[in-house]
């Protein structure tokens, strides 16, 4: 249910993004998805629009992941969990979704420095209330309960875009959000559609 609030806030955002654009000149449309390693491993999706040589706005939702930071120091995996190749280990997740301001800077014809800021809202999901069984034996030595924050989040990146092709980059930057739950710091690379008015 949560998950469906959220995309529906990132599908409202977009579309008020795409009515707002109507009214200033743009020259191209940019679908970019990069992946992120780092304090978390994760994904970002962008659709976002020129409205001028240097500037563009755009929408933003990313996941990320990564073993829970809450777990006691005494915590151990049951059989279940080794069987099933840790899939159901304690994580922390973070789902984003964020308006951009991307600042474009020309290198030359196909290389760009961008820097790119975001703000928005992010849903973060945590384990809590630890609490020991015994074991481990079937199950985890410990029991625990997920609890999810809802945050305003904001941050920045900045990447370098190669474009060896007019419809085509490659990306590859840093990327860093501020939430009052948790901070993400990635190492980014993907690639990005380019449709690119003349």
């Amino acid at each position: 249910m949560k998950e469906k609030i959220s995309l529906s806030v990132f599908l409202l955002i977009f579309s008020f993004s795409t009515c707002f654009s109507q009214f200033i000149k743009f020259d191209s449309i940019y679908f970019t998805e990069t992946i992120g390693a780092g304090s978390h491993f994760g994904i970002d999706l962008e659709v976002s629009k020129s409205i001028n040589s240097n500037l563009i706005v755009g929408a933003n939702y990313s996941f990320y992941l990564r073993k829970a930071q809450s777990i006691p120091n005494d915590f151990e995996e049951g059989i279940l969990n080794n069987l099933f190749f840790n899939l159901n280990q304690p994580i922390d997740r973070v789902v984003g979704i964020h308006l951009t301001l991307t600042k474009v800077n020309k290198i030359n014809d196909n290389l760009f420095l961008n820097i790119k800021g975001l703000a928005g809202y992010s849903q973060v999901r945590l384990p809590e209330e630890w609490v020991f069984v015994g074991g481990p034996f079937i199950g985890d030595n410990y029991i625990y309960s997920y609890k999810t924050y809802h945050t305003t989040s904001f941050g920045f990146m900045s990447y370098l875009e190669f474009r060896p092709r007019k419809f085509l980059s490659i990306i590859l930057g840093s990327r860093f959000i501020y939430s009052p739950k948790q901070t993400i710091i990635t190492g980014n690379a993907g690639l990005q559609l380019n449709i690119i008015r003349s």
